[in-house]
């Protein structure tokens, strides 16, 4: 083949791999009213994940191949469900990002792998109960009942070592800015003896022990919550009524 055929081959090749492109990308164009693509990460309000098959854009509704229950175990069983009931596993509800770690009031603490912006809800796969004890478990909570994995709230930051009522010691590992509260992973109770757990508990309870490196005066300072990460490869989808990012 000559110099010439090859150019052209080329040339028809580069074609072909930007209609394709520029066809996925208005295939899949997302906003308010197509929230969801085929091919996506999806978790269910009872904790189900697995993979959308196909959208009906005029009852908005999915066809759903859910692989795992809420339990992790393998399934198979497909399902139409309507798009406001499904979570997405990419972006962000305000601060609270898919990967993010989180804990409960019960100080449980795992790990946010989905976000649904019509109810203001996250799936959130739980890794360690309050014993320090690993569990497997998928369920959903809504933000404002969740501490998060980074930050400060009123001058306590993710880090930093504090002693609660008892004397027990402890390093924080979440921060709840809706509650002023924080997940504390608890290291030795007041005679020195070595303790686990994990308990989340009111910020007014507790003595912060040191200024830890990662937050500064600054960030200290703020009234209320700061989170030092800024959002990442995410942008703005308007429509809903929470602020709501997703990645590209």
């Amino acid at each position: 083949m000559n110099l010439k055929g090859i150019a052209i081959l080329t040339f028809i090749g580069v074609l072909l791999n930007g209609a394709q492109a520029e066809q996925e990308s208005i295939a899949c164009k997302r906003s308010f009213d197509k929230f969801l693509c085929p091919n996506d990460n999806v978790s269910s309000d009872g904790g189900w994940s697995g993979r959308v098959q196909g959208i009906n854009p005029l009852r908005r509704t999915a066809a759903v191949n859910w692989q795992r229950n809420q339990h992790e175990t393998n399934i198979s069983l497909t399902s139409i469900v309507a798009i406001p009931e499904l979570y997405i596993n990419r972006g962000c509800l305000e601060n609270y990002c898919v990967g993010d770690l989180v804990g409960n009031a019960s100080g449980w603490i795992g790990h946010i792998v989905a976000v649904n912006p019509y109810n203001d809800k996250l799936t959130i796969s739980w890794s360690e109960n309050q014993n320090a004890t690993s569990v497997v478990l998928r369920s959903t909570s809504v933000k404002t009942d969740l501490t998060l994995g980074h930050g400060c709230v009123k001058s306590y930051c993710v880090g930093d070592t504090v002693t609660n009522l008892n004397g027990w010691t402890g390093t924080i590992v979440s921060v709840g800015r809706f509650n002023d509260n924080a997940t504390v992973r608890w290291e030795q109770n007041q005679h020195g003896t070595r303790i686990g757990g994990l308990r989340t508990v009111d910020l007014e309870t507790l003595a912060n022990s040191e200024f830890c490196v990662e937050y500064g005066q600054a960030e200290r300072s703020a009234p209320y919550y700061f989170i030092r990460t800024q959002y990442r490869d995410v942008e703005r989808l308007e429509g809903f009524e929470n602020e709501f990012y997703i990645g590209d």
